[in-house]
């Protein structure tokens, strides 16, 4: 189903709205973890508003953003999952988050490349339930799997045996690249979102 066949707004608040226990863990471009920490994310609708407020837990700070209508960089699917990120991309500096959803559960990654490649990226473990969400402890060593589809330049780092990141370890020119996210939060059910860069560095799922 395209994003045209299905309300996009309603969707993205009828998977993601409510409020969230969440825990983040920053890796470096090795996938050894530098740091983690929880926060609470709130997603309402307030006065036709789509309101996400995000509250780290350790310092207090909150930040705050308001759309009415999913921005045109975001793809969705109708399950709720989505992705943000540039429609263009080669030899700059650029970033992409992406979430996937499954009942009161969500994995999401914020992965961010240098000109060259992997600079480091964040994967993000959510919760609807009053507690944080159950993860491994620290420090997480994400491991490198081997695929037969990888691109040339391309890592698939697994952190345990559900939530896997792919990532562009290289920007090459003149080169297809692929990033994003793959989740199993149960036996027999895959969840991914991957966004795909032509060789000319534009979106080809867009």
């Amino acid at each position: 189903m395209s994003a045209s066949d299905f309300n996009r707004r309603e969707t993205l608040l009828a998977f993601n709205g409510g409020l969230w226990q969440s825990t983040f863990v920053r890796f470096d471009s090795s996938g050894s973890e530098l740091e983690r920490f929880p926060c609470r994310l709130s997603v309402q609708d307030i006065r036709g508003e789509i309101v996400a407020s995000l509250t780290h837990l350790n310092s207090g700070k909150t930040r705050t953003m308001a759309f009415r209508e999913p921005p045109d960089e975001m793809l969705q699917t109708v399950d709720g999952h989505w992705s943000l990120g540039p429609s263009w991309v080669r030899a700059l500096s650029w970033g992409a988050e992406f979430c996937l959803c499954h009942g009161d559960q969500r994995r999401r990654a914020v992965i961010h490349y240098s000109a060259k490649g992997l600079e480091s990226f964040v994967l993000i473990w959510d919760s609807r339930s009053a507690t944080q969400p159950d993860l491994p402890s620290a420090p997480i060593k994400l491991h490198s799997g081997a695929s037969a589809d990888l691109l040339p330049g391309q890592i698939l780092w697994h952190c345990r045996d559900d939530f896997e990141v792919l990532v562009m370890a290289e920007q090459r020119h003149a080169a297809p690249m692929a990033t994003g996210i793959r989740w199993r939060p149960q036996p027999g059910i895959s969840h991914e979102f991957i966004r795909h860069y032509a060789a000319s560095g534009g979106l080809e799922n867009g």
